[in-house]
């Protein structure tokens, strides 16, 4: 080989591994990879007539200034709005439409429409139509049964997130009709924008969804902002876990890879996002129980051995300042409940990535707890769940792979994976608890011997480095129960010995299924164990979600 041969190897060498460098696992390279966009969403306006007459102009005013409410909650969340109509004959239908007429001429608000029909009525809907709106129909079956409602009134609640009712209250009068617009929504828990007929006024009935507090929810996560470096560390990291996965099982990874465009780009941002919070909440509260203590060791000290320094005292002044400043913090960045919230997200997702690919729908289970979110009208991770699994194809969904194959790579990939991760935290959670324990016991045992020993007079008479045996020991039983507190504040408030219990039950729960998953022999035994892991780890996070709900950080 010649020297300009050998040279030219070299320099194609070093291009080719600055190339591997440059890209990912899916064989793209980096600069083509981008975090995941804001996730859409449809808001469907149920809007109805109550009245008998309106001025359009004013009502049309109302209602586009709801829709600006709407816009402002959404600021950072792509969305359309999409009125959901009755599509019969009458005097309050064309009162609607001369209302969405109107509606259909303002700029900068998209707009859809749907009507509800009867069945069997749909040559009707031709002169419904509203020009320039996309436009669709839902037929209502002619033997729905609404318990004295109107089929369609009851159709659009059902369907709608958010209702638009045009005409005066009747909610609280002492003389309700029993086919109320109001109670209907009222009894589907949507929330009512009242509109009145003559003046425009607009008035809130807020219901159990909370609607307007989800959608801000919703927005807030639209807007969370994390490190695009770390996306792709974390990205190129999982998908050489599951290339490995697949390799192992023997599936060609050509048919999972339109997944890592679809739900592992979101599942990354949950999962990052729920570990950011979960850091800075641990943070927060171990700091906020041990400054505590530490005020309570600077006061003493100053009293006891500095009586005539008053400046050290500003020591615990910026202690218990740095405190409020903590709270502050963990209260305005809700540290707390995002944590929870994104993590039982990143859950679900993980849950749907599986599913799918053996074309199975994840659902919830239907006996659920009341504090469940998914029972929640329109909870805002019920919406961003949705907009996650509708925002792409499922073009993974394959049911032709070999049996066999599929079943061990559920096993090794999921099952398997659910397991070393519960054992690990469950070891973990009991090794924490037990140690904070220990120490507290501890910290309690020496105060309890300093108490006694004081109690009796031992070593009044001696001086250690200029200090007074019983100065010493007055501060020593003083301080030390603060931090034998502050330990067991920590380990109350972090859940460690019910955490531990929990995963040990799970662990039992999923070797069950991983054992009868190994002898099935056709697929659709292995959909139902599927279902039934999905299940199971619906109800560990949503337990966990429940647990962890009210743990908030306190002071006291």
């Amino acid at each position: 080989m010649s020297k300009q041969e050998f040279l030219n190897h070299i320099f194609s060498s070093v291009r080719s591994r600055s190339f591997n460098r440059n890209c990912n696992d899916y064989g793209t390279e980096d600069s083509n990879i981008l975090l995941p966009a804001p996730l859409p969403i449809t808001v469907n306006l149920g809007l109805l007539v109550n009245c008998g007459e309106l001025n359009v102009d004013l009502v049309v005013e109302s209602v586009i200034e709801t829709l600006n409410r709407v816009n402002r909650v959404l600021s950072q969340t792509p969305h359309i709005f999409k009125f959901l109509l009755p599509g019969c004959h009458g005097k309050n239908e064309e009162m609607l439409r001369m209302v969405v007429d109107k509606l259909s001429c303002t700029e900068n608000i998209r707009l859809e429409t749907q009507f509800f029909i009867h069945s069997g009525f749909y040559e009707e809907m031709v002169e419904f139509s509203v020009s320039g709106i996309s436009c669709s129909i839902m037929e209502i079956p002619a033997d729905r049964r609404a318990l004295g409602y109107d089929p369609i009134s009851t159709a659009i609640v059902e369907n709608a997130t958010l209702m638009i009712i045009i005409g005066e209250s009747d909610t609280e009068s002492s003389d309700i009709k029993p086919g109320s617009i109001y109670l209907l929504a009222k009894r589907y828990g949507r929330t009512v924008v009242s509109i009145n007929p003559a003046d425009g006024k607009i008035s809130d009935i807020p219901h159990d969804d909370r609607i307007f507090d989800s959608y801000l929810y919703l927005d807030g996560y639209n807007n969370e902002k994390i490190s695009l470096n770390i996306f792709k560390q974390r990205r190129n990291i999982y998908i050489r876990k599951l290339r490995s996965e697949f390799v192992k099982a023997g599936i060609d990874e050509e048919m999972i890879k339109p997944s890592y465009d679809y739900l592992l780009p979101h599942y990354l941002k949950a999962r990052i996002l729920g570990k950011q919070y979960r850091f800075k909440y641990a943070l927060v509260g171990v700091m906020i129980y041990l400054l505590s203590a530490f005020a309570v060791f600077t006061i003493t000290m100053q009293t006891l051995f500095f009586p005539e320094n008053p400046e050290f005292v500003w020591v615990e002044v910026g202690e218990i300042a740095l405190i409020i400043l903590l709270m502050v913090c963990s209260r305005t960045g809700n540290y707390h409940i995002k944590w929870i919230d994104y993590n039982f997200l990143a859950e679900r997702i993980r849950s749907a990535f599986f599913l799918r690919f053996v074309c199975t729908v994840c659902d919830k289970p239907e006996d659920l707890p009341s504090m469940s979110p998914v029972r929640v009208p329109n909870d805002w991770m019920v919406m961003t769940f949705e907009a996650i699994i509708s925002s792409g194809k499922v073009s993974y969904c394959n049911r032709e792979v070999h049996f066999e194959a599929v079943k061990n790579f559920f096993i090794s990939a999921w099952i398997q994976n659910r397991i070393v991760f519960y054992e690990r935290e469950a070891g973990m959670a009991r090794f924490k608890y037990h140690t904070l324990a220990i120490c507290g016991e501890v910290i309690f045992a020496v105060t309890m011997i300093l108490a006694i020993a004081h109690a009796l007079g031992i070593g009044h008479w001696e001086r250690f480095m200029d200090a007074e045996i019983p100065l010493i020991m007055a501060f020593l039983t003083i301080t030390l129960p603060a931090f034998g507190g502050a330990l067991s504040a920590i380990r109350v408030q972090r859940e460690y010995h019910r955490n531990s219990e929990r995963y040990f039950h799970l662990l039992r729960h999923l070797t069950a299924i991983k054992t009868e998953m190994m002898h099935i022999t056709n697929m659709s035994d292995l959909c139902l164990l599927l279902k039934e892991m999905n299940e199971m780890t619906f109800r560990e996070i949503n337990d966990w979600k429940i647990v962890f709900r009210y743990h908030n950080i306190e002071a006291v």
